[in-house]
């Protein structure tokens, strides 16, 4: 595995700094215009990695010189995408310290991390805003002037246990259910008791 991602990073490095990958190899200076001028760039084991004043730390590799990666890469989105599902979708922080911690060094790393998380779809779920739905308009009944429960809304409620009879043994457990009727009107508001579910009950209320 650690053979195989050394030859990925090898040929993606390649292809993304041709120029650079040339100077290095022949001990060169880097031109001026290069993207990794500011880096130090060195070549270790034909990888690029990010120079700097830290031979003598007592550091991992990864730690001490960072591999480059170019930003424009399917390789890159890749390992970005890894390491983001890593650390479970915690933000683009959280993100660029895994990929840091991994010994990776993506040259305008936060640009491509805010791009990848923008169109992550468990970001976009976790982090997305409250939409606010529009109500619809008001039907013509609760708009006209009518008397009282002339047209009327309703809903059932309930059940209740209640004492139907006394036995000798005890009490007879039945259920009630309730109806309320809301006047679109006036907003009065009326309860009728409901023996069962069905419709001459309904009916009756």
């Amino acid at each position: 595995m650690s053979q195989a991602k050394n030859l990925i990073i090898m040929s993606t490095q390649r292809a993304a700094f041709p120029v650079e990958f040339g100077v290095l190899t022949d001990n060169r200076d880097i031109p001026k215009s290069s993207p990794l001028i500011k880096l130090n760039p060195i070549i270790d084991e034909n990888i690029i990695r990010i120079g700097g004043r830290l031979r003598h730390a007592e550091l991992e590799i990864g730690e001490r010189n960072p591999i480059i990666l170019p930003r424009q890469s399917h390789i890159t989105e890749l390992l970005v995408r890894h390491y983001h599902n890593q650390v479970k979708h915690q933000g683009r922080h959280f993100t660029e310290g895994a990929i840091r911690s991994a010994g990776l060094w993506i040259i305008s790393g936060k640009r491509l991390i805010s791009s990848i998380l923008h169109g992550c779809v468990t970001c976009r779920k976790l982090r997305g805003k409250m939409e606010i739905q529009r109500m619809a308009d008001l039907p013509s009944k609760r708009l006209c002037t009518a008397p009282p429960f002339t047209f009327v809304g309703l809903d059932v409620f309930g059940p209740w246990n209640v004492t139907a009879r006394r036995t000798r043994g005890g009490h007879a457990q039945s259920k009630r259910w309730a109806v309320m009727f809301t006047c679109m009107s006036t907003r009065a508001v009326h309860i009728e008791v409901i023996e069962t579910m069905d419709t001459s009950s309904c009916i009756n209320a």
